[in-house]
């Protein structure tokens, strides 16, 4: 039982995550997640404690790296994080992604690890959950706002995301960037989607809590001249699935 709590609120988009703890450097977070910082709101309510976890039930998803999903018996969704064979720090969230708890357990011995408890991929994964619960979707993708709206620019690692937002930047510096990396997108209404930068950031650092209605999309490719060839909406919306 938790007798005294410190408090640390993330908001990304309209999403807030409040994270507790019994110390505030178990749930800290980079200092260039400041401007994404909030007093207030609690979309998402997690407390960390510096147990073990549950035993895991049965497995939903396997990543292939550090992390894997489960759903226990009583219909719970568990994440799991592994060094080896090793489960370092796990987290259990209820049906509706509102409340949950990080088990967070000291390392024994003379064993080092992290600090925080919030560690990434465990933050944007808790955002994650929730968004696809609310019909919301994270992209990787450069965002760029003009007076128009928001230009996406989107693909794989190593096609030209902080590239082309560091171009923006030089060129265009009255732009806002809204990331070179990880952009959010909600439909908030027939016919418009809202986009989001998040504090996820690529090689160029650009993250910003600014937000505007999609323009357009633009899929990155490594090519030897530059144009802009038109894409059917079909095939827009498997290139972005």
């Amino acid at each position: 039982m938790i007798l005294s709590q410190f408090v640390n609120r993330l908001k990304v988009g309209g999403t807030t995550l409040a994270v507790r703890a019994e110390t505030p450097s178990v749930i800290s977070w980079p200092r260039r997640f400041a401007p994404f910082l909030t007093r207030s709101g609690g979309d998402i309510d997690v407390t960390v404690l510096r147990e073990t976890g549950p035993r895991p039930g049965a497995l939903l998803f396997e990543s292939g790296g550090v992390w894997r999903a489960y759903e226990q018996p009583d219909g719970r969704l568990l994440l799991t994080f592994r060094v080896g064979r090793t489960i370092y720090k796990s987290a259990l969230l209820d049906a509706g992604i509102t409340r949950g708890e990080v088990f967070f357990p000291r390392p024994g011995g003379s064993a080092t690890g992290p600090r925080s408890a919030l560690q990434f991929p465990l933050d944007e994964m808790l955002f994650q959950q929730r968004w696809a619960r609310d019909g919301l979707i994270e992209v990787h993708s450069c965002a760029v706002r003009d007076r128009a709206g928001v230009l996406l620019f989107a693909g794989h690692s190593g096609a030209g995301k902080s590239t082309m937002a560091k171009m923006w930047n030089h060129f265009e510096p009255h732009r806002t960037i809204l990331s070179d990396d990880r952009v959010l997108l909600d439909p908030v209404r027939p016919g418009s989607v809202r986009a989001s930068g998040t504090p996820w950031h690529g090689m160029g650092r650009f993250a910003s809590t600014a937000s505007g209605d999609l323009r357009a999309v633009f899929f990155l490719e490594q090519a030897r001249i530059s144009e802009a060839i038109r894409l059917h909406p079909a095939e827009v919306a498997a290139r972005l699935f």
